[in-house]
């Protein structure tokens, strides 16, 4: 399996919709958007989005929703009808109401949504998840510091609550863990799973593709769960997080046809 797997008309939709997020990340103002935590955390045991006090503003997170469709509609001019229903029922309300269960990471609430306004099942939870991240990247580089420093036990990103599955290696070959949602990147021991907290060699192992020395799989046999881990140190440029995790999706079918769960 190759990196090929991934369609190339995907990738360049999904490669555009990441430089409309980076436009609204870059313009939102972080004072604005949150106005911090209660106090200093020396140790992160839920996600920093559930203890922050977070301010969306609905109108801007509608425009976003516009801007989606628009990119949506340049790839898949065939959703028209449904993407128009979409947008004649959003408003400030509903878009509220949208920006806390996709939050809450609420997909029932998006799947019934879709049932009951005739809409693909995808859409609404695509169209909100992918809205949000503006605001979650602006929140992870908000906490970067801290998330550097504090002593993490989250079982997801200690950000944003996203289950792990993406890691990197640089500087000396140190292990960084990094969100593909929200963008938040934390240090991790070399040799521990990112899901359950095994430090045991014996329990510990990697797949690797042949052929391919930057890239592997980092599985436990303990709690079943895996990691892609992706040496970035040769890279010119530091890899945008959800375009790393898209283009190595074939570890993902590697490691599931291992029979581990990511």
């Amino acid at each position: 399996m190759t990196r090929a797997f991934i369609a190339s008309e995907y990738s360049a939709l999904q490669e555009a919709i990441s430089q409309l997020q980076k436009k609204y990340y870059e313009k939102i103002e972080a004072e604005n958007l949150l106005k911090g935590l209660e106090n200093k955390l020396s140790k992160i045991e839920v996600p920093l989005i559930v203890l922050s006090k977070t301010e969306i503003p609905s109108e801007e997170y509608l425009t976003i929703i516009h801007n989606l469709v628009e990119l949506l509609l340049e790839h898949h001019p065939e959703i028209k009808t449904e993407t128009d229903q979409v947008l004649k029922l959003l408003h400030t309300d509903l878009a509220e109401r949208w920006i806390s269960e996709v939050l809450a990471f609420n997909s029932n609430y998006f799947t019934r949504f879709a049932e009951e306004n005739q809409l693909a099942d995808w859409l609404p939870y695509f169209l909100a998840e992918q809205a949000i991240r503006p605001y979650l990247r602006v929140l992870a580089e908000y906490y970067q510091e801290l998330l550097n420093q504090a002593e993490i036990t989250t079982l997801g990103c200690p950000c944003c609550g996203e289950p792990i599955r993406l890691g990197q290696l640089q500087g000396d070959g140190q292990k960084e863990l990094v969100c593909p949602r929200c963008h938040a990147h934390w240090p991790e021991k070399r040799l521990k799973c990112s899901h359950c907290g095994n430090e045991d060699h014996q329990t510990l192992s990697y797949l690797t593709v042949e052929g391919n020395s930057t890239e592997q799989v980092h599985v436990c046999t303990k709690c079943n769960n895996y990691t892609k881990i992706i040496d970035i140190r040769q890279m010119i440029d530091k890899p945008d997080p959800t375009l790393l995790d898209l283009k190595t999706v074939y570890l993902d079918y590697v490691a599931q046809e291992k029979g581990f769960i990511g």
